[in-house]
């Protein structure tokens, strides 16, 4: 009798997609459109992992939402590293990049740069890579040729993620927007707050790191902010607007350990 091997991959290895449809009759699992929740608060809920991508579709959301996602971090802030127009970015020389597998998870990592004096800085999704070459190959605004100082991370510097990406599901998502309105909501502080907030009545957080808010926008705040970051890294919001409601638009908090 031939032996056979049962080899058992955790599921967190492999992103999954999450679905939200504010225009369901009653919520699902999440697991299809054909099963959205119906809000985002719920698919926040669902403890998304690094990989995943919470997908939403335009609609109003009355609702204000909690990030307490965090994604992974691949290679940690790095000094020394170049920017190759127009669309690579080179680490030093032995750079560990082995953790990067964009052929088995296309669009899941992400190259953050960051300090850059030529206007390079932003987020951008990995495409390929070149181990032996110590590079990365980036979609996005094409680069403007430069290189950092090594062992300076207050110079031009990287970093890659696999982030947990929550976003606007439309093709055409200029026009087709995904709103969360809180003008209805009483007593609303903040629309989205990034951070797992503490339960003792600070105001401090655990951190909510490398999330990605890709058109989404904020609107209705009666008190506070519309988006606040708390004792978070590696977050980026983008493509998305914050407007007409009281207070600040975005806050950035933090403490000297978080």
């Amino acid at each position: 009798m031939k032996s056979m091997m049962l080899i058992l991959i955790p599921f967190a290895l492999f992103g999954r997609s999450i679905y939200v449809d504010s225009n369901m009759p009653v919520s699902g699992d999440g697991s299809s459109w054909a099963q959205a929740y119906k809000t985002i608060g719920e698919a926040t809920a669902a403890n998304p992992q690094a990989g995943d991508r919470v997908l939403i579709k335009p609609g109003t959301y009355e609702e204000d939402v909690s990030i307490t996602s965090s994604g992974a971090e691949i290679v940690a802030m790095t000094a020394g590293i170049q920017l190759v127009a127009p669309n690579i970015v080179r680490f030093p020389a032995g750079t560990d990049l082995s953790a990067i597998d964009v052929s088995s998870h296309p669009d899941e990592y992400y190259v953050y740069i960051a300090r850059s004096r030529a206007g390079n800085n932003g987020v951008f999704q990995i495409v390929s890579k070149n181990a032996g070459s110590s590079q990365v190959t980036v979609t996005g605004t094409p680069f403007l040729a430069e290189s950092g100082v090594n062992g300076d991370l207050t110079e031009l510097s990287a970093a890659v993620g696999r982030p947990v990406i929550y976003r606007n599901s439309s093709s055409q998502p200029e026009t087709e927007r995904v709103i969360i309105d809180c003008s209805n909501l009483a007593s609303v502080w903040t629309i989205l707050y990034i951070g797992d907030a503490i339960g003792d009545g600070s105001s401090d957080a655990y951190p909510a790191d490398f999330n990605i808010i890709d058109g989404i926008d904020l609107t209705g705040s009666q008190n506070g902010s519309g988006l606040h970051l708390q004792s978070s890294n590696y977050n980026a919001y983008m493509n998305s607007r914050v407007y007409e409601q009281a207070g600040t638009g975005i806050l950035v908090a933090g403490n000297s350990t978080r």
